[in-house]
């Protein structure tokens, strides 16, 4: 996984509780990890906005030409 920069956040919300340490899925989600690494490039969702329902937190994978 990229670190952080890769990311652009939309929306500020606290971390998805799937990231915590008992790893705990929402219902119908696939899980943050999942989700970020289908909207990373070259992945089927690139560049696609995701967002956790719980916790409010939305961002956007930043094309490979924007990051700094």
């Amino acid at each position: 996984m990229e670190n952080n920069r890769s990311l652009q956040i939309v929306q500020k919300g606290a971390s998805p509780p799937c990231l915590g340490p008992r790893g705990v899925f929402c219902r119908g989600c696939p899980g943050w990890p999942a989700m970020r690494r289908a909207a990373s490039p070259g992945g089927p969702w690139e560049g696609s906005l995701i967002h956790c329902p719980c916790t409010g937190l939305s961002v956007r994978s930043l094309p490979r030409e924007k990051r700094s």
